[in-house]
Order: C-alpha cells, then structure tokens, then sequence
C-alpha cells in the first residue's frame, strides 16, 4: 500500500512537472510576442526624411491648386506650357514625397 501511494505521488508530481513545463513554454511565447508587438509599436519622435516628405506633399498640393487657377485662365496663349510645367513639378514632388515616406518606413523597420 506504501508503495501504491509513492507510485501514485510520483505520477502526480510527473503530471504536474509536464504542466509546469507547458505553462512555463506558453509564457516564454507570449512573451515574445509581447516583447515582438512592443518593438514593431516604437515610434520616433523626429525624422528628417518625414519631414522633407511631409513639406513636398504640401508642396504638391499648392503646385495643384496653382495649376487649377491656372487652368481658370484660358486667355493666356502660353498657360498650357505653364500648366504642364507645373503638372510635372506636382509629379516631381509626389514621386519625393512617397519616396521620402518609404525611405522612413524602411529605416523605421530596422
């Protein structure tokens, strides 16, 4: 009967080590997780590339808004080489802008 008893509290204290053992492997995960969600979620106070991008989208949107006053005005003969200066400058500073924001996000990635 001693016996019985030693095999059975043995066996209890096996289940109860895998338990721990599981238990201790389902924190290290979320752990990770969490410490892998805290690093993707930083974010940086100050960035010069969001900045020079952020002034090229204003930038954009002026150059639009000069374009669509510009375009108002059709009694001017050189208005559509005007217009497609303008248009190209707008594109110029789009293409800045978004490369200047994907520059940010790649550096902010590493």
């Amino acid at each position: 009967m001693f016996e019985e008893q030693k095999t059975s509290s043995s066996s209890v204290t096996d289940s109860r080590d895998r338990e721990l053992a599981a238990i201790r492997v389902t924190l290290e995960e979320i752990l990770q997780q969490v410490k892998y969600h805290n690093r993707m979620n930083v974010q940086s106070d100050f960035s010069y590339t969001k900045l020079i991008a952020s002034i090229s989208q204003i930038l954009v949107v002026v150059f639009l808004f000069w374009i669509v006053i510009g375009l108002a005005d059709l009694g001017n003969l050189s208005a559509p080489v005007g217009t497609m200066l303008k248009i190209f400058a707008a594109l110029f500073l789009q293409l800045l802008a978004l490369t200047f924001f994907i520059l940010d996000h790649h550096n902010f990635r590493l």
